[in-house]
């Protein structure tokens, strides 16, 4: 990508853009909280990072196209029937441009190699201010 560092973030929905509160307000997991939607938002400009999505959001056309209402979706992992970590390590394998990069999720499946890059959030809280500096800092260090 012409001597501009390629960074990615591999952004999941379920627990992160979305939460308890989505579930107390709605009854089920339905839509994107706009607090914490805006905070990956700024999480995104601030890093640089590109949007790669890894939530099984990606596999529902009214799903995905809702993150992109919100996000530039570059791409999304491929769904291989397995854990998302090696969803992921597809991707990265077949994108050896990439120099950095991040996972945001709640769920924990990923690879040992993986551990550094990631960013856990909670079903409960969804993305924290914290987490999306501590993503900040990961990718602009």
């Amino acid at each position: 990508m012409g001597g501009v560092e390629v960074k990615i973030l591999f952004l999941d929905c379920d627990g992160v853009l979305n939460s308890a509160v989505t579930m107390e307000r709605v009854g089920r997991y339905l839509g994107l909280e706009a607090a914490l939607v805006q905070r990956a938002q700024a999480m995104v400009a601030a890093s640089g990072a590109t949007v790669v999505l890894s939530s099984t959001w990606r596999l529902y056309p009214e799903m995905l196209a809702e993150v992109k209402r919100h996000f530039t979706v570059h791409d999304v992992t491929p769904d291989l029937g397995t854990s998302r970590g090696a969803e992921i390590a597809a991707w990265l394998e077949a994108h050896p441009e990439v120099e950095r990069y991040v996972i945001v999720d709640d769920d924990r499946d990923m690879t040992p190699e993986q551990l550094p890059h990631c960013f856990f959030t909670d079903w409960y809280s969804g993305l924290t201010q914290k987490v999306a500096d501590a993503v900040v800092a990961h990718l602009t260090a």
